[in-house]
């Protein structure tokens, strides 16, 4: 995003997101969250025929971001120089990170058993499972605060199954050096 065009995007956020944003000391940082907040305003713009400039954000009781004056859920992420936004009509959630070289005892920290089989196969596995999870908290919007090892996903091809019932999961093909993964509800 040229320079102009995030000052234009700056200047769109509310007094309180503009706040939170001038906390982050480092640049890319800060770059990234106004980024962020100028994609989920495109996104939400395009799917509901709103101005981006007049959709207005709050969040949940739990801290999920939401579009106030527009029906359109959302997920935005960021990893490295990347930003992302899912949109549905349903809650949703979205995670992308940039592959890069992991500690695979990191993993015991969030991977049940059988996740942690399917993760030593390759680092790309790892970021699937973390991505996948990360997904499906951002779209029951409690975060990783829950208990991230009682969520479950079995990956086989391009079939995903959760130990949670009732939603869809897909990866997308963002970019060869990222893995990309949604969680819709699906009722």
């Amino acid at each position: 995003m040229a320079e102009e065009e995030l000052v234009r995007a700056y200047n769109a956020m509310s007094d309180s997101r503009k706040e939170y944003v001038d906390r982050f000391k480092v640049a890319s940082a800060k770059k990234a969250r106004i980024v962020a907040d100028s994609t989920a305003r495109n996104a939400i713009a395009s799917e509901s025929g709103i101005n981006p400039e007049n959709i207005e954000f709050d969040k949940s009781s739990k801290g999920k971001p939401f579009a106030v004056n527009a029906q359109i859920r959302f997920s935005v992420s960021h990893s490295a120089d990347i930003v992302i936004c899912a949109t549905s009509e349903k809650e949703i959630g979205a995670d992308i990170e940039k592959i890069r070289e992991i500690r695979f005892e990191t993993a015991k920290r969030f991977a049940s058993a059988e996740e942690l089989e399917y993760i030593k196969q390759n680092k790309e596995n790892y970021f699937k499972i973390w991505t996948l999870k990360e997904a499906y908290f951002k779209c029951i919007g409690t975060g990783l605060g829950a208990d991230i090892k009682s969520v479950v996903f079995s990956i086989d091809g391009n079939r995903i199954a959760c130990s949670q019932e009732g939603f869809n999961f897909r990866f997308c093909n963002v970019d060869p050096e990222y893995i990309c993964a949604v969680c819709e509800k699906s009722e």
